[in-house]
């Protein structure tokens, strides 16, 4: 049935450390760049989210290519026209809600990014036929009730920034 408390602490224990740090850099950071990026929008009045996004991008890349120099990883070549969609996509999911964050809270900012995997659960269901477990739907009920939650409390939107 369930995963029992014990399992998970002892999944939680059996877990390599140095992932666990990266983890936890990576919402320490993910969370960080969202308020940075909302004060620099705010206190310098920079009006241009997708110049933003732009430094964003030319940064990753940076780290990316010392990462690859350095033999963190190994870089794979792959045909441009086959990733060219999923790149698309890519740039689209940042810059979007980039824009979204210079005319919307922090707070809307966050419901929109939360309320991307119940949207493209209902995308998948719909468009493609995909079905989805019981445990993943039911997952999805505290998500949504968060989302409430918040709109009542922290909701200051831009018709600009919502489209």
């Amino acid at each position: 049935m369930g995963v029992s408390v014990s399992e998970i602490k002892k999944n939680i224990a059996a877990a390599d450390p140095v992932n666990v740090v990266y983890m936890v850099l990576n919402v320490a950071s993910s969370i960080g760049i969202v308020f940075v990026n909302k004060w620099v929008y705010q206190e310098y009045r920079f009006t241009y989210a997708t110049t933003l996004t732009l430094i964003h991008f030319v940064i990753t890349f940076l780290g990316l290519y010392a990462c690859a120099i350095t033999g963190v990883f190994q870089v794979k070549r792959l045909e441009i026209r086959k990733v060219m969609p999923l790149a698309l996509s890519f740039c689209g999911f940042v810059v979007l809600p980039n824009i979204s964050l210079r005319y919307n809270s922090v707070g809307f900012y966050q419901i929109a990014k939360v309320m991307t995997t119940p949207v493209i659960m209902l995308i998948q269901s719909y468009y493609y036929g995909i079905t989805f477990d019981k445990k993943i739907k039911l997952s999805l009920i505290p998500i949504c009730l968060g989302v409430i939650i918040t709109t009542a409390t922290d909701f200051q939107l831009n018709l600009v920034g919502f489209i």
